[in-house]
């Protein structure tokens, strides 16, 4: 990973792979201690001691028990922890707890294929904002996609501030979830952070970090 610049109030990150990525490397190099953690046996109490707590790509589609286990996460959030989920695929999906009750957010097959398609901030937003302010620049040099599995409906509870497309498609706005739940964040992204992270892209790296600073 190349040297980037970008600061992360979260100094210990509970990570459950999903289908297998690079992502946990990449907090490490914001400076967080990372645990990979079992979802099944780790305990309420354990993840009260974490900062944030993320999901790898597609976890809800790869761990067929996943369902029975959902419940302690999204209560974690709620006493303040910051809960990210990574992009999950409808097909296949093990569980509907995508939100704090069921059937909260939809999924659907939208992508952004065009590493440089514009973004567009909706609304300002803290995730936006510290502790690392996001400005134009930070969108440039992306790799491959946007991304993917983008959410295609959610509750007004939810702040949804990006925006973006491919060339003459319309603008899915779905990309970045973000729901201030009790006392903490949840958080569900279909953006590609798996590739854009170990590919050492500055602007992903201010975002994420700012996510996992909530």
């Amino acid at each position: 990973i190349k040297r980037i610049t970008a600061e992360s109030n979260a100094k210990k990150v509970g990570y459950v792979m999903g289908a297998g990525d690079k992502v946990a490397e990449a907090i490490s190099a914001l400076g967080a201690e990372v645990v990979q953690l079992d979802y099944r046996s780790v305990s309420s109490e354990e993840l009260s001691s974490y900062d944030a707590v993320v999901f790898g790509i597609r976890a809800l589609n790869v761990h067929e028990d996943i369902d029975v286990h959902m419940d302690k996460f999204y209560e974690y959030a709620e006493k303040g922890g910051t809960l990210i989920m990574q992009y999950n695929t409808a097909h296949r999906l093990k569980t509907k707890k995508i939100g704090t009750e069921e059937d909260e957010i939809l999924l659907s097959r939208g992508r952004v294929t065009q590493e440089n398609a514009p973004v567009r901030i909706l609304e300002s937003h803290q995730a936006l904002k510290s502790p690392n302010k996001m400005n134009d620049r930070d969108w440039d040099d992306w790799v491959q996609e946007r991304g993917l599995y983008f959410p295609s409906s959610w509750p007004k509870e939810y702040k949804a501030p990006l925006s973006m497309n491919d060339l003459d498609e319309e603008a899915l706005n779905g990309s970045l979830l973000i729901r201030k739940c009790g006392q903490g964040y949840f958080v569900y992204t279909g953006i590609s952070f798996f590739r854009h992270l170990p590919a050492g892209v500055e602007g992903s790296y201010k975002l994420f970090a700012n996510l996992l600073s909530l």
